[in-house]
């Protein structure tokens, strides 16, 4: 019963969001002259970079570069 209050609460919260970030994301979008097209290029191309900045790092055997690596192996 206490669950489903929560997810009920959560729902209402994340459409409470949706409706505020969806009007923001047009204007940057409309700023930017991109589409929504656009955007799994984007999330790629960002990711892509994200990356090869990880595998630049000099050192890689500290506790979160270990984590991450357990994480990235697990969603492999």
């Amino acid at each position: 019963e206490n669950m489903h209050f929560l997810l009920r609460k959560k729902l209402e919260k994340a459409r409470k969001e949706i409706k505020q970030g969806t009007p923001k994301l047009e204007k940057l979008l409309e700023t930017h002259n991109l589409v929504y097209n656009d955007l799994p290029l984007i999330h790629k191309e960002l990711e892509t970079k994200a990356k090869a900045i990880l595998d630049q790092r000099k050192t890689k055997k500290t506790t979160v570069d270990t984590l991450r690596r357990m994480l990235e192996g697990l969603h492999a």
